[in-house]
């Protein structure tokens, strides 16, 4: 079963406005996600003392110098961030429009996996790419091309799902059951175990970050 969750930013941008933090969109005993529209010339703290995080973003822009950087640099969307809890980096917003990051909390402390054989990383490495791993999460980098289709495969841990593209896909589940599902860019997804195969049904490529949670 799938929970699916889709942030309203019109919403975020009337709380933010209001000066309130935003509200999680995930919130659950494994994650916390929250989605940050950080204002051109400002910059995003995470406090010390809490959870290690991963930050996503979801627009690409102008990064300020700062944890770590020493000079202003140009980031995409889906590029990411590794932030440890003990030593938290800022995000700084040095272009001229709203930079929105994805920031997932991780709540444990994380195990070793080993990925089977039908791990879609061995299966279908043209569309599934690993960006990074440690303790607690993989993440990987997935782009399925219009038309097109990756086998079936298995996904062995619960994940985040950050769609940077719209999205039109036919899945094919382990019993032969087919379903549709939609997206729009800037969607965001808590998803199960699963096994299934898929189909881009969409005339342009489906782009998406996968947070693997250990």
């Amino acid at each position: 079963m799938r929970v699916s969750l889709s942030l309203s930013f019109a919403i975020l941008a009337a709380s933010l406005a209001a000066q309130s933090p935003p509200p999680p969109v995930l919130d659950n005993d494994q994650v916390r996600v929250v989605v940050a529209a950080i204002a051109p010339g400002a910059t995003a703290s995470p406090p010390q003392g809490s959870w290690n995080r991963l930050a996503i973003f979801l627009d690409p822009g102008l990064e300020k110098p700062g944890g770590g950087r020493a000079r202003t640099g140009k980031v995409e969307a889906g590029d990411i961030r590794w932030s440890p809890a003990a030593s938290p980096s800022a995000i700084g917003n040095a272009g001229a429009a709203p930079l929105r990051v994805v920031q997932v909390d991780l709540k444990g402390e994380g195990k070793a996996v080993r990925f089977g054989d039908l791990d879609p990383v061995r299966l279908a490495p043209a569309s599934y790419r690993v960006l990074m791993e440690n303790q607690q999460v993989r993440v990987l980098r997935a782009r399925i091309g219009a038309k097109q289709s990756v086998p079936f495969h298995e996904h062995a841990l619960n994940r985040v799902v950050v769609y940077l593209s719209d999205a039109h896909l036919r899945i094919t589940g382990e019993r032969g059951d087919v379903t549709e599902s939609k997206g729009a860019a800037g969607d965001i997804r808590w998803a199960g175990l699963s096994k299934h195969a898929e189909t881009n049904l969409a005339a342009s490529a489906f782009d998406v970050l996968v947070v693997e949670v250990k």
